[in-house]
């Protein structure tokens, strides 16, 4: 029922987020897309607190970052590099910890009228230069 949905990475950008990562998970949960087509990814840049460990018990998966950073720019450059090198996934999302989405912010009729849009232009998701949509 759902195969023509894209298989969505959403990413959450954190540092020190414990006083608001739980709403931010709890909001990405509750996404009207179906729950077999997304994966919550948390990068946690250089935490000092318990953000991993909170964001591990809640059901995110942990991207840590093995690198050097000094900025948001050397976090997203990470991550743009990570999602190259990894094809399975369709698509992904990008989100700043104290992001709060609304129910429909990841839903399947947005993909759906992107797609539409292009097959009335005769395009695919290729044709305009990329089959990963990034948001912030």
């Amino acid at each position: 029922m759902n195969s023509h949905l894209p298989l969505v990475s959403i990413v959450v950008l954190t540092y020190n987020s414990i006083d608001y990562i739980l709403e931010t998970l709890d909001s990405i949960k509750k996404q009207d897309y179906p729950k077999e087509l997304f994966e919550i990814i948390v990068i946690p840049n250089n935490c000092c607190d318990k953000t991993k460990e909170i964001s591990i018990e809640h059901g995110a998966k942990i991207l840590d970052i093995d690198i050097k950073t000094k900025t948001k720019g050397d976090v997203l450059n990470y991550v743009f590099d990570y999602y190259k090198e990894d094809d399975s996934f369709d698509t992904y999302v990008i989100f700043d910890a104290d992001n709060i989405l609304d129910s429909t912010a990841i839903h399947p009729e947005s993909y759906e009228l992107v797609e539409k849009l292009l097959k009335s232009l005769n395009m695919t998701m290729s044709d305009i230069g990329t089959d990963k949509l990034v948001n912030e």
